[in-house]
């Protein structure tokens, strides 16, 4: 009995921890009057290079708030300050809103391809 509790303590906190760290999903509307869906990491180390022309949602880091430079890879730079403007590659973002997935879309759209 103890076993069984213990095991599903320990699957909770794994599907916890990956819902928490998960890639989060972002669609930007910029100052050009584009739109841009990106995934942003939590603990990222990888961004997709500027000049990728795949069709995909790209990934892209935070900066941290005192960055400056420009990067090669899509980045999200945000301030504390105020006056600054958030960019995404140089770009001024004038709305960021997190995408909600909800788990009973991807269930249907998995039934879908598995009935074609």
């Amino acid at each position: 009995m103890s076993e069984t509790i213990l095991i599903a303590l320990i699957a909770c906190s794994v599907g916890f921890f990956n819902d928490a760290n998960k890639p989060k999903q972002y669609s930007l509307e910029l100052a050009g009057g584009r739109s841009e869906n990106i995934l942003i990491e939590t603990n990222g180390k990888y961004a997709c290079p500027t000049y990728c022309a795949t069709e995909h949602l790209h990934t892209a880091l935070m900066c941290k708030p005192e960055c400056n430079h420009d990067h090669d890879a899509y980045q999200v730079h945000t301030s504390l300050l105020p006056q600054k403007k958030i960019s995404f590659n140089g770009e001024t973002i004038l709305a960021m809103e997190r995408v909600q997935t909800s788990k009973s879309k991807v269930k249907r759209v998995n039934q879908t391809l598995a009935s074609k």
